[in-house]
């Protein structure tokens, strides 16, 4: 990209006038997450609004935290109400995911099991306990990302809290540009995941489905998505 902080302050402008939009056509106030890298989204394209679709949405809510997971069932019924076949992806109640499973066609199914092999056990009467197994192992690696990221993080912050501290009375582009000569200076990991190794912590997050959940070998094999899938 050859103008990186020209398109910041493009961004930035654009999140600024729709969260005014929104402001304005409900009558409440919203809140927009900026985000330069969304987790556990590969590659995404804005939808007709400019934001990020419901798919790119539901995987960014598969946290290690309870309070979003209902936000990644219901988005799955948005999308299938809206007839896409990626919302068996995200349906976490076994009536809606069977009900939805049975509309996509057989052609259909084998990618969508690739992604989600748990979908191959879609009639079985172990259902609700897979869908348990499986959030338990997307929030224990979530949990292993986030703690990758924190150490990081913590690392760079001990050397740059003292400059980084006096930023926030710069303008924005300002602000951008110093952060951006912190994070060289100081060298912030730029790919925490890889330095630890996503074996390594896809590992941890199996040891603790079996712990926590008492997950055997064969429900783990049931349930576990491909690696691109769940730290891309």
């Amino acid at each position: 990209m050859s103008d990186p902080l020209g398109f910041v302050r493009t961004f930035a402008r654009k999140m600024a006038q729709e969260s005014a939009r929104f402001a304005l056509t409900s009558g409440m106030p919203h809140r927009m997450d900026i985000y330069g890298k969304p987790p556990r989204v590969a590659s995404w394209s804005a939808d007709a609004d400019g934001l990020a679709p419901r798919h790119v949405v539901a995987l960014m809510k598969r946290t290690d935290r309870d309070k979003d997971w209902p936000f990644v069932d219901s988005l799955g019924a948005q999308m299938h109400d809206r007839g896409e076949p990626e919302a068996v992806l995200h349906l976490q109640s076994p009536e809606w995911l069977q009900r939805a499973w049975n509309s996509i066609p057989e052609d259909e199914r084998r990618h969508l099991i690739r992604r989600r092999p748990l979908l191959a056990c879609v009639e079985s009467p172990r259902l609700k306990r897979l869908l348990l197994l499986e959030r338990l192992l997307w929030k224990a690696v979530n949990a292993g990302r986030h703690a990758a990221y924190y150490a990081c993080w913590r690392e760079f912050s001990r050397r740059a809290s003292p400059i980084r501290s006096a930023l926030a009375v710069r303008p924005f582009a300002s602000q951008h540009a110093a952060l951006l000569a912190l994070c060289r200076a100081h060298a912030l990991e730029p790919d925490p995941i890889g330095r630890l190794g996503r074996a390594e912590i896809l590992d941890r997050a199996r040891r603790e489905v079996v712990a926590e959940g008492a997950a055997t070998d064969e429900e783990l094999a049931s349930i576990e998505p491909p690696a691109e899938e769940m730290l891309p």
